[in-house]
């Protein structure tokens, strides 16, 4: 009998899993444990019964019969001693069933359950990643002799290895990753900038430990922090940070790095260089916490230095420097907001740093530390959102910024233009299926008036249009599918000093006026396997400036696009283009014809051949000079797996190139013609992925 049941439970169990409860008054299952409680692999727990007495208790792991597993110690108790095979680990649904004498499933019971692997985690995930290469070169041509390469025949191999491991317990969780380099060239070694035939062949490249514990993180390695724009702002290095509070309406966010960007197994936690260390603070608050978004404040403290650093093959007198400064940072517009507005203001103290490689034993004059600010604002206004206009639906955003940098002001967080103020408005919009938008910008330098400095000013002025006509027409497939994809980009560029400085030996001659226009009009087409696109441009630019009003210029461009695609596994294509500029001082017209094919053909399972060939002449309309580059390459490749799955695969592929370059200059008698080939291979091996 109980062998006929196991059988009729196998086979009905996932009609049954879905059932209503029947007769759950007589009869009621419940978990004894906790709901939130995470369960070891071999930790026994109980299922308690309540009720009268069943014949026989069916119980069901998501979709997984562990009935044999239990065992019924007393009639109100079902018990998993935590022998025999383990569980899945993970959070499951438990569905206890009521079997009568009849057969008959009835669910009396069901609630999740947490179960951990046999080391005591919720989940565990390692992801390796091995990648090598082989570039080499075979052999080479070249002429003449002087055009000889550093290197005839070669063979180099690279090697790229990570690691990428999460351990998750029921109140910690670990990631960690890491990256190394190798090389067998040393002039591609990691460090050979800075190091030259010191660097070592094989590096670390990166790596990241973070441990999370609620809302709590600690990171180690490489990460970037930082979205005060004038502070610190993305700033990318290797050190320590705590946040606490992450996801939360409350954050703080605590950082210790190394001044710069930086490589190698030594100084593994970034900031051992004392002048070469930076340090921030950041506190956020939603205002808030039921609506987030709606006002988001933020408070940011950073401090450090940092010591430029020259190549290994250069020579220079190198001075650290350091900056300290605090922002506040407000941000408002919460998802489906129609307003939006995004603003900081920052003050930072800038000045040298003693250095004692440069000024131990010497008696230098001081540089004086300058306290600066800066500000900005950027307002987003939704005017039309999905608006009905009679058969049209229109939407609307009108952006307002404002930015401000005084003098001087500098942050070693953040990489900025300083003395500069930039005021902008923008519109983009569209109509159904039209799209497009239109913004001037103003800039101004010299924030602080000085007499001997020249102001300069820039106003741009731009706008765009992409015009789907397809299905602006809403004609048949058959007529749309000819009717192209036009865009248009117009800008009005004015650049212009103002005004003459009383002092510093400026004359009216000196102060620049250049005005510029350009258009660039294009359509492109997708009909079946081809596509074609054409693209018209015109530019002129006009200077104003005293002395100069003849210097003017005027640039005319057209370019063609044909590709043709009949399958995945073939493909044929080309461009041509065409530009001519015009001097109105040299009164000379210089004009450069562009032209390549291109060629790739699969013809064999994963085995493929490209080709392609570029020609670009370039010559003048008074015959004094012209140019010609031919280059072509051909490639024959081979893809292959070396697993069933995608995980680990290879690629190998050897290649012809061949380069001319021939060059003329009548006025001089001059003519350079030079000529190179190789023969290149190369392999490529992904053991992990």
């Amino acid at each position: 009998m109980i062998a006929r049941l196991q059988v009729a439970r196998v086979l009905v169990v996932g009609l049954l899993t879905g059932s209503s409860v029947v007769g759950a008054q007589e009869r009621i299952a419940r978990p004894g444990f906790p709901d939130s409680k995470w369960i070891g692999a071999n930790e026994p727990f109980e299922i308690v019964l309540e009720g009268e007495p069943a014949v026989e208790i069916a119980v069901i792991l998501d979709k997984l019969d562990i009935s044999a597993l239990l065992k019924r110690p007393s009639p109100e108790r079902l018990r998993y001693h935590g022998r025999g095979p383990a569980l899945p680990s993970g959070a499951h649904t438990l569905t206890v069933y009521n079997v009568d004498a009849g057969g008959a499933w009835v669910q009396i019971g069901r609630f999740p359950i947490r179960l951990l692997t046999r080391r005591g985690f919720v989940s565990t995930k390692v992801a390796p990643a091995v990648d090598l290469t082989e570039k080499g070169q075979l052999g080479e041509r070249h002429a003449p002799d002087k055009n000889e390469p550093l290197r005839t025949t070669f063979q180099d191999g690279t090697m790229q290895l990570g690691l990428r491991t999460e351990l998750i317990r029921p109140s910690v969780t670990v990631r960690a990753e890491a990256q190394v380099a190798g090389m067998t060239y040393q002039n591609e070694a990691l460090r050979f900038g800075s190091e030259g035939e010191k660097a070592p062949k094989v590096d670390l490249a990166g790596y990241r430990f973070d441990v999370q514990r609620g809302s709590t993180v600690l990171s180690l390695g490489h990460f970037g922090i930082g979205a005060l724009r004038h502070l610190i702002n993305g700033f990318q290095s290797r050190g320590v940070a705590l946040t606490i509070g992450q996801g939360r309406a409350a954050t703080m966010q605590l950082a210790v790095m190394n001044g710069s960007s930086i490589v190698g197994w030594s100084n593994a936690l970034g900031f051992a260089r004392e002048q070469h260390r930076v340090w921030s603070a950041n506190l956020g608050v939603e205002a808030f916490p039921s609506t987030p978004g709606a006002l988001r404040l933020e408070y940011g403290y950073f401090q450090g230095s940092s010591q430029p650093l020259t190549g290994f093959n250069d020579a220079g007198v190198v001075t650290a420097e350091r900056s300290r400064g605090s922002a506040i940072h407000i941000a408002s517009g919460r998802p489906g907001s129609r307003l939006r507005f995004d603003g900081g203001y920052t003050l930072s103290r800038f000045g040298h740093a003693f250095d004692a490689q440069v000024e131990d034993r010497l008696v230098v004059t001081p540089i004086r530390d300058q306290t600066r600010d800066a500000y900005y604002g950027d307002v987003s206004l939704d005017i039309l959102r999905g608006r009905k206009l009679g058969s049209t639906t229109a939407s609307a955003t009108l952006n307002v910024r404002f930015e401000d940098i005084e003098p001087l002001f500098r942050s070693i967080g953040a990489l900025l233009q300083p003395d500069l103020r930039t005021g902008a408005a923008e519109v983009t919009f569209n109509l159904n299926s039209v799209t497009g938008g239109a913004g001037h910008v103003r800039t101004r330098d010299n924030l602080g008036s000085i007499d001997s400095i020249l102001t300069t000013r820039t106003e741009r002025t731009g706008f765009t249009l992409a015009l789907p006509l397809g299905s602006m027409l809403r004609r048949g497939a058959a007529e749309s599918r000819w009717a192209p994809v036009v865009s248009l980009q117009a800008e009005a560029l004015h650049q212009y000093g103002d005004g003459v400085p009383v002092s510093g030996g400026f004359t009216i001659r000196n102060i620049p006026d250049q005005a510029s226009w350009n258009a660039l009009l294009g359509a492109d087409w997708q009909i079946g396997m081809c596509r074609a696109g054409v693209r018209f441009g015109k530019t002129e630019q006009d200077n104003r400036q005293v002395g100069s009003e003849i210097r003017d210029f005027m640039t005319d461009t057209g370019a063609l696009t044909l590709d043709w695609t009949p399958g995945p596994a073939f493909g044929l294509g080309g461009d041509l283009g065409l530009d001519r500029n015009a001097s109105a001082e040299q009164q000379k017209t210089s004009s450069t014809l562009r032209w390549a094919a291109r060629m790739r053909w699969t013809f064999y399972k994963k085995v493929a051949v490209a080709a392609s060939l570029t020609n670009i002449r370039a010559w003048d309309d008074r015959g004094v000079r012209d140019s010609e580059n031919i280059d072509s390459s051909v490639e024959l490749s081979a893809e292959f797996r070396l697993s069933r799955g995608e995980r680990r695969k290879g690629r190998v592929f050897v290649r012809w190139i061949d380069r001319r370059a021939d060059f003329v200059d009548r006025s001089f008698g001059l003519r350079d013609l030079r000529r190179s080939a190789s023969f290149a291979t190369g392999l490529t091996l992904r053991l992990f992925s």
